[in-house]
């Protein structure tokens, strides 16, 4: 889901026609419910960004006017002038799925999107309307969500502009997102639904966890399994469905079992879990303001958006390095500066808890990362589908480093030994 984007891609399935003049009515009426008015106006609909799945358009509310104007690219949008020249007096961003999607994942979408605003205090877009329909009921065409449009922008394209200051607050704030999303906790791992215990009652509860699934690694759609009680059944649940009919199946399965055994102890594997965002990288944050790029203000975080997939996980699995400062390969000419920016990482997160708390404690044990866990979470429950007709020579090749003691987190310059820096900040924060 996007508030904001520009990312355009030819990808997937034809573009979508849709009745517009029903999206104008739609909007109108929301437009009428902020302003605590009629929703008397005219909307200028531009179409921001298509992907493989979405199409995102920005909508823009002008003062009553009989002209009605709809803009399909951003090319046809530069040569376009707003309605007579007035100013938008309210915007909204509109997500479209190309293709019908699973409504429990749409639902679980948004739950996802309500409990981290509701109870995270993250800068998450609001919801204004949703309609999942992709039947005649759905009077706009196709199924979609009309959301907040928040400032800012994506922090991949400001990234490397920023300089290591910049970098740093930016750092601090991811950070601090993480912290917020480790108080909401849950006691199952799955994915977030919607219950209605009277009209006007809305709970959210943990559902069957729901992934995107393929059977011939092109054609995606969502399936589920669970919800799970425990995270050795989550990740044995994956391993025997991606990788269950290959050879060395059975010896990964033992690694993993003797691996939770022996480390039945750790706190940052058992419940509560915890809300963790499906795909948390630069292109889902939203940010204004760096001084460092001309701006008069400090970098702010302003917007967490995208919460597609979702789902309540283990704490191990919320706590990890942006993948942007990650150390993934030996000869990376940015090492000297994401070294410092992992330290910072580490910093931010442990000096969010007050010394000899348990979510300092569960920072210190997620910040360890572990071989198995890591392969098992990334290779397999992330990239089961993909990666179908390789994972039998991946699988053979992590029974033998697990074996041998050699396999690596990850493929940097340092492989992350990162211990002392966690026991180092521990002791000095």
């Amino acid at each position: 889901m996007s508030s904001g984007g520009s990312s355009q891609s030819d990808d997937g399935p034809p573009p979508l026609v849709l009745n517009l003049k029903g999206l104008e009515r739609a909007v109108l009426r929301i437009y009428g419910w902020v302003r605590g008015g009629d929703g008397d106006g005219s909307v200028l609909f531009e179409k921001v960004a298509i992907g493989r799945y979405h199409e995102v358009f920005l909508a823009q509310c002008f003062p009553k006017s009989p002209c009605f104007e709809a803009i399909d690219s951003p090319e046809n949008a530069a040569n376009s002038s707003p309605m007579n020249g007035d100013s938008a007096q309210w915007e909204c961003i509109i997500r479209f799925s190309r293709e019908p999607e699973s409504v429990a994942k749409l639902q679980s979408e948004v739950a996802a999107m309500s409990v981290a605003l509701r109870h995270g205090g993250l800068p998450v877009p609001s919801i204004y309307a949703i309609n999942f329909g992709a039947d005649s009921a759905n009077e706009v065409g196709a199924q979609y969500i009309i959301m907040e449009k928040l400032p800012g922008h994506h922090l991949y394209k400001l990234w490397d502009d920023l300089d290591l200051e910049d970098k740093k607050r930016a750092i601090e704030q991811i950070a601090s997102v993480l912290v917020a999303l480790s108080n909401i906790s849950y006691d199952k791992i799955g994915s977030l639904c919607c219950e209605f215990e009277e009209p006007a009652q809305q709970k959210n509860v943990v559902g069957p966890l729901l992934f995107a699934d393929s059977k011939d690694g092109a054609s995606i759609f969502t399936s589920s399994a669970g919800p799970f009680t425990t995270t050795q059944d989550y990740v044995e649940y994956f391993l025997a469905r991606h990788c269950g009919e290959e050879a060395s199946f059975e010896d990964a399965l033992d690694i993993v079992e003797d691996f939770f055994k022996s480390n039945a102890d750790r706190s940052c594997l058992q419940p509560p879990f915890r809300l963790i965002h499906g795909d948390f990288d630069a292109q889902n944050l939203l940010f204004v303001g760096g001084r460092s790029v001309g701006e008069l203000e400090d970098l702010k975080l302003t917007g967490v958006i995208d919460w597609e997939y979702a789902y309540i996980g283990p704490v191990y699995y919320l706590y990890e390095y942006p993948i942007f400062i990650q150390d993934t390969w030996e000869q990376d000419p940015d090492y000297d500066w994401k070294t410092i920016l992992r330290k910072h990482f580490i910093r931010s997160l442990i000096r969010s808890f007050p010394r000899g708390s348990l979510g300092r404690k569960e920072v210190r044990e997620c910040m360890q990362k572990e071989f198995v866990l890591e392969f098992c979470q990334r290779t397999v429950v992330h990239q089961g589908v993909s990666l179908k007709g390789h994972l039998g020579e991946l699988l053979e090749a992590f029974v033998t480093d697990a074996q041998n003691g050699t396999g690596r987190v990850y493929d940097g310059r340092d492989n992350f030994e990162n211990v002392r820096d966690i026991e180092s900040e521990d002791e000095t924060c």
